[in-house]
């Protein structure tokens, strides 16, 4: 899965959609500041910080494997990804980097 920063604005932005909430409306469910959220959705934030991305899947009520992929919902169970939540956030963000690195040097060659 090599998800960027559009397709998780993208995602974003459709499940804020399908609850028929406003920019404004996630930006104030999730603490953030609207301009902020619009530049996330539009892809323009890149390197997202796993607070960022808590304070968004808490307010949407989805799971990080909704967020990161859109076939999420054969995983959404996964014993993985339920462990990946449970992480402290210093944690989580340490194996995001790796993840992130790790995507860099496969696409390099």
């Amino acid at each position: 899965m090599n998800t960027t920063a559009v397709d998780i604005g993208a995602r974003i932005s459709r499940l804020r959609h399908a609850k028929g909430w406003t920019q404004l409306d996630l930006a104030n469910r999730a603490g953030l500041d609207t301009s902020f959220v619009s530049r996330i959705e539009r892809g323009e934030r890149k390197n997202l910080k796993l607070d960022t991305l808590d304070k968004i899947v808490k307010a949407l009520a989805v799971s990080y494997a909704t967020l990161m992929d859109e076939n999420a919902d054969q995983f959404e169970g996964s014993l993985t990804v339920q462990k990946f939540i449970a992480l402290k956030p210093e944690a989580r963000d340490a194996i995001s980097r790796l993840i992130e690195l790790l995507s860099e040097s496969k696409a390099q060659g």
